[in-house]
């Protein structure tokens, strides 16, 4: 998205950040995007990374080196994700990234009831080529429908959501996988 360089305001960062978090709130879509933000790291990408470490040896009885290559599957289908979102666009972004949403959560419930190490490695790279129209298409989203002169307030906004809605979904998931198993964790999230 072309943008021009903005002109600074003259005001302090906080009352940036202030008419930031106002111009989101009126804006319907930029706040629908920036709320479905803490999908993925309360729903998804916390019960994942507290679980894996679990589900390698005790459900699938599997070296830890599984560890890290289960999370290579998830990165291999984003990376893969990303590469052929270049080649050919989705149409209806917003669409695309509700269906993405949706599907992951039951290819996250398939994972977390899966069995075979292979079926779990082939899940992780379909959630992950998912995972990447969720990435690419709400920033694209964002810059499209934020006025030039707010897209980094915007975009400030939507990485700060993401990236606190993590240890929120690390705290969830780690209450049930203590009180259930991370299975139990996994399809409940």
């Amino acid at each position: 998205v072309p943008t021009v360089r903005p002109e600074p305001t003259g005001r302090s960062v906080i009352d940036d950040l202030r008419a930031g978090v106002r111009y989101v709130r009126e804006e319907r879509r930029l706040l629908g995007l920036v709320a479905l933000a803490t999908v993925p790291g309360i729903f998804f990408i916390g019960p994942f990374a507290v679980t894996i470490a679990l589900v390698v040896p005790d459900l699938f009885h599997a070296p830890d080196r599984w560890v890290g290559i289960l999370w290579g599957c998830f990165g291999g289908g984003v990376v893969t994700g990303s590469i052929l979102l270049t080649l050919r666009p989705v149409p209806r972004r917003g669409l695309a990234v509700c269906i993405a949403n949706l599907v992951g959560g039951f290819v996250l419930v398939a994972y977390g009831l899966s069995t075979s190490l292979p079926v779990a490695a082939v899940l992780l790279v379909i959630w992950g080529l998912g995972a990447s129209i969720f990435m690419n298409y709400v920033v694209a989203l964002l810059q499209q429908h934020a006025e030039p002169r707010m897209i980094g307030r915007v975009m400030s906004m939507y990485t700060l959501v993401f990236f606190v809605s993590m240890p929120i979904g690390y705290g969830q998931a780690g209450l049930l996988t203590d009180a259930f198993g991370p299975s139990v964790a996994l399809v409940a999230s």
